[in-house]
């Protein structure tokens, strides 16, 4: 059976490459109990002690698919992963999933993928092309606007020779998405804007998804957009090191995130940052849209470094702020609550908002904005 492989390099708070650390790995279920057996390989030949050490500061073991609880520690050093997903939706999981008698197929490709007879192959294996590798299942029925809608063709792939109004192949996965699957790289220099918009998108016609960042720098140069209900934007932390989301764009008085009238949506466990001197703009906005506020949106677990002003809650009910770090901020605004006419912003909550500069929050000053009994700060 093979594994699913976790690779991480680990750094601390600042940066800095972790070069002699220990990485102890835990299943992410009641009593937390330890990951045995964990491996060195993709086939599970070789067993790999549990706790590991690290001495080049990249760390990594192989797996059935699961959520894990990856504690890394070195020196004073000593920070826990939380809900780490390792091969649920990835090519560990074809032998749970793939029916007795099924014919499976490696594609180094998805040119190959397509060029499958679909009436021989029905389960199949993308391993060529990097971050894209993963169990596909064809599909019967009208999936045309699922193809169309997924451009990137990260989970939705219409074969050479059947049109996707009669079959597809689609993607194993449960509720999260990988920009990878869409054609990221994250080098923090290839422009990543396409697949990680890609993903969004196609979560928001999905009626709603996670997409997860994996601990990497994803460069993008087009402000990032979502205006659809229940799609949440993951990393695994937000501190530098940690998933990066660095703007590379002209635009220097842009609102580098922005969701408009969303309900259930968000980001957490994200920095970022800039390479763009920026003159204007907010790092994350929530606003409303046609009329419509926002509505229980959460942003958690985010460090903004570089940018002018870092959060603007504008038109929003029940949304909640917590974990915010500011630094090096070009602006005057770290939070900003407010409203336009007739949509104000009321009953949210924000607690732990840090910064050096700017001072950490700003209030709105609109006359729509809510009582004070309707806001609480912890």
């Amino acid at each position: 059976m093979p594994f699913a492989r976790w690779e991480h390099t680990l750094v601390d708070d600042a940066g800095n490459i972790l070069n002699n650390a220990t990485v102890e790995v835990r299943r992410e279920e009641p009593g937390f109990p330890l990951a045995n057996p964990i491996y060195e390989d993709f086939d599970g030949v070789t067993p790999k002690s549990n706790p590991f050490s690290v001495s080049d500061g990249v760390g990594a073991f192989h797996a059935v698919g699961g959520f894990y609880r990856i504690r890394v520690m070195a020196g004073g050093y000593d920070r826990t992963l939380r809900y780490v997903a390792v091969g649920t939706a990835q090519a560990v999981d074809t032998e749970h999933l793939i029916g007795e008698g099924d014919a499976v197929m490696i594609a180094y490709d998805r040119t190959e993928l397509k060029s499958f007879d679909t009436t021989i192959v029905t389960s199949a294996v993308l391993r060529g092309e990097p971050g894209r590798e993963g169990a596909f299942l064809w599909h019967v029925g009208d999936y045309a606007a699922e193809v169309a809608a997924d451009t990137e063709e990260g989970i939705y792939v219409e074969a050479d020779a059947v049109a996707a109004s009669v079959g597809a192949w689609v993607r194993v996965y449960a509720t999260t998405m990988k920009p990878e699957w869409f054609g990221a790289s994250g080098d923090g220099s290839t422009d990543d804007s396409t697949a990680i918009q890609s993903a969004i998108d196609l979560a928001e016609f999905l009626s709603g998804g996670v997409v997860e960042l994996a601990a990497k720098f994803y460069a993008f140069a087009t402000v990032l957009t979502c205006d659809a209900n229940n799609v949440l934007i993951k990393g695994q932390g937000g501190y530098e090191g940690g998933s990066t989301l660095l703007y590379t764009g002209a635009g220097a008085t842009s609102d580098l995130i922005s969701f408009a009238g969303t309900q259930g949506s968000g980001i957490v466990g994200v920095f970022i940052t800039t390479s763009t001197i920026l003159t204007a703009g907010y790092a994350v906005e929530f606003t409303s849209s046609g009329g419509n506020g926002g509505f229980m949106n959460v942003i958690d677990d985010v460090m903004v470094r570089y940018c002018f002003n870092g959060v603007k809650i504008e038109s929003n009910t029940e949304c909640r702020v917590g974990k915010i770090v500011y630094r090096n901020m070009m602006g005057t605004r770290g939070t900003l609550f407010t409203g336009t006419s007739g949509i104000p912003s009321y009953r949210c909550t924000m607690d732990d908002i840090r910064g050096d500069n700017p001072y950490p929050q700003t209030w709105g000053t609109v006359k729509t904005w809510a009582t004070s009994t309707a806001f609480i700060l912890n």
